[in-house]
């Protein structure tokens, strides 16, 4: 049935394994009606003679597609993620205006900022935000 020793591990992960197995012509029927009974599944695999340089130039093409797919891929990526950001910033200044109107009670004519700060010359930046934050506390304030 199966020529001796002809059984190697192709590959193997959690759930399957794969083998080669060379079986004789005569008995090839009966070996893959004895698989399928134990729940196996045979397959046949012919040989070509050439059959390296066809998948040597099936490689080299899809490497070529996958470069094209890759620029597009990144492109629609590059665009997706400034569409996310804005939404998100669109969702933030829905929240902030839901959230002073709604919870805190302020009239509709406020003014909401949003303030980018480098990361090197943001030292005396919280001393003026809060000395703005605070002049609208103050005793004596019309709110």
């Amino acid at each position: 049935m199966v020529v001796p020793r002809s059984a190697t591990q192709v590959a193997a992960d959690a759930e399957f394994t794969l083998y080669a197995v060379v079986a004789f012509k005569k008995h090839g029927a009966e070996f893959v009606h004895k698989c399928r009974e134990k729940r196996w599944t045979p397959r046949d695999y012919r040989y070509k003679e050439g059959g390296s340089e066809e998948e040597r130039e099936e490689l080299d093409r899809l490497g070529r597609e996958e470069r094209k797919v890759w620029g597009e891929a990144l492109r629609l990526g590059r665009t997706g993620y400034s569409e996310a950001a804005a939404c998100w910033v669109h969702v933030l200044a829905l929240r902030v205006f839901v959230e002073t109107v709604l919870r805190y009670g302020l009239p509709l004519d406020f003014v909401c900022g949003l303030v980018q700060v480098s990361l090197f010359i943001s030292s005396p930046l919280p001393d003026e935000l809060w000395r703005q934050w605070m002049r609208g506390y103050t005793v004596g304030s019309k709110y």
